[in-house]
């Protein structure tokens, strides 16, 4: 409908207008279908991981082993860096908040982080004993959160490195994820367990919890 187009439009023009946003997300729920707000960002792989910037402006994707950044208004692309000759695979991967670094989890169990102007690693390796399942930033970017196949999540210092806590686990820590001001972090496994942990010394919070193992919003612990 044209009131629908229109609100399209304003979503383009503004990804940060909340108030649009909300009344297109309920028109398309209430329609049951959804619409494409652009042309596709190609790539010449298949895509791992996306990210928007804070400011919705601007998005982040991680497709074979390159880093691309697309400007949302005109969907040109603004930066590709290459990560070329890692000798390694990359599971698990993401930006810090202000994107000038990307962690990225191995296969082999290790962590690094890359400058993503120079694509030059600049952290790590950081170690566990199985492939990485998750990896995150903390809101602050002062610390790295990672869970792996070794039932354990650890909390890292994300300038250095430094280990600050292992958080012990029964089954693989497929989700590690902090609170908006970094000091908490929520750790969750595949068998739906999930618990709480003090930040950086990884004291626990409470008791273990239990849900289906699904999967769990942690975006507000």
């Amino acid at each position: 409908s044209e009131g629908l187009a229109y609100l399209v439009r304003a979503g383009r023009a503004d990804p940060t207008n909340h108030v649009v946003a909300t009344r297109l997300m309920s028109e398309l729920a209430f329609r049951n279908f959804a619409l494409p707000v652009g042309e596709p960002l190609k790539h010449a792989t298949g895509i791992f991981h996306a990210e928007y910037s804070k400011d919705g402006q601007q998005c982040d994707t991680y497709a074979g082993y390159s880093s691309y950044r697309w400007d949302l208004g005109s969907e040109k692309l603004l930066r590709r860096v290459d990560y070329e000759n890692l000798g390694i695979t990359i599971s698990a991967r993401a930006w810090s908040p202000d994107r000038r670094r990307l962690a990225g989890g191995s296969t082999d169990g290790t962590v690094r982080v890359w400058d993503t102007e120079t694509a030059r690693p600049v952290v790590g390796p950081m170690r566990h004993e199985q492939r990485i399942a998750t990896v995150r930033f903390s809101p602050d970017g002062h610390w790295l959160g990672t869970g792996s196949y070794d039932s354990t999540a650890k909390i890292w210092d994300s300038a250095t490195g430094e280990l600050k806590a292992t958080l012990p686990h029964e089954y693989t820590v497929a989700v590690v994820n902090f609170n908006p001001d970094s000091s908490r972090v929520l750790t969750w496994t595949w068998r739906g367990e999930w618990r709480v942990w003090k930040v950086p010394d990884g004291t626990p919070v409470m008791e273990k919890m239990k849900t289906a193992p699904t999967s769990i919003n942690a975006s507000g612990v």
